[in-house]
């Protein structure tokens, strides 16, 4: 499975997007057989940052990491926020937030 070219993707609803895109990481780590696999996402599902409640990604997130779960992710990488964590492993999974390039950092 292979996802569209940008032009197609432009001109999809974002509910088809997601699905189109949590199929697509699926099938990916279905056939992941290296002994560890990194997933890379932008919005974190963890961060102490300013933006660590925002609810309108977090649902999108939440989906992601329980994919990422399913599929064997050893570590997850997510920007977004403008700083570094990382955080303990949680469902057998290390997140580290690397937000440390852009435009400002927070502290």
């Amino acid at each position: 499975m292979s996802l569209p070219e940008p032009e197609e993707i432009e001109r999809l609803a974002i509910g088809d997007l997601r699905s189109l895109v949590t199929s697509w990481l699926a099938e990916v780590l279905r056939r992941a057989p290296q002994p560890c696999v990194v997933a890379a996402w932008h919005h974190p599902l963890f961060s102490s940052g300013p933006h660590g409640r925002d609810v309108e990604q977090l649902g999108w997130a939440r989906a992601l990491w329980r994919l990422a779960d399913e599929g064997g992710v050893d570590i997850v990488l997510n920007g977004h926020e403008h700083l570094y964590e990382r955080f303990a492993r949680r469902d057998g999974m290390q997140e580290l937030i690397v937000g440390t390039g852009g435009r400002s950092h927070y502290y």
